[in-house]
């Protein structure tokens, strides 16, 4: 449990060092909004922007999923073992999708 505090604690570190080092070169060089590249899709008859910026929360949301994804990979193996009996407790039926290594359907 140590390491995992520690692991976490410097992947909360780096995540805020590089959320205040974007913060820092963002706001010295100002730039002007970019004009997103249109096309015209003749194919589909639509209008498709090629090129914009990225929207903040999809930044955040990014920078969460890489800062959570070893972490959670790390816990998988401990706590897969205590969810699968109550997934396949609740949620066992001919409507469920993925039946895992549970009971053989004949």
């Amino acid at each position: 449990m140590k390491t995992l505090v520690v692991f976490l604690s410097l992947a909360f570190f780096c995540f805020a060092t590089m959320a205040s080092a974007q913060a820092a070169g963002a706001a010295a060089q100002p730039e002007p909004a970019k004009k997103p590249v249109v096309n015209y899709n003749t194919k589909y008859q639509c209008v498709m922007v090629c090129k914009g910026e990225k929207p903040a929360l999809e930044s955040l949301e990014d920078g969460l999923a890489y800062a959570l994804d070893i972490p959670l990979a790390l816990l998988s193996p401990f706590t897969a073992p205590v969810i699968y009996p109550i997934l396949d407790k609740y949620d066992s039926g001919p409507d469920r999708t993925y039946y895992g290594r549970g009971q053989v359907r004949r």
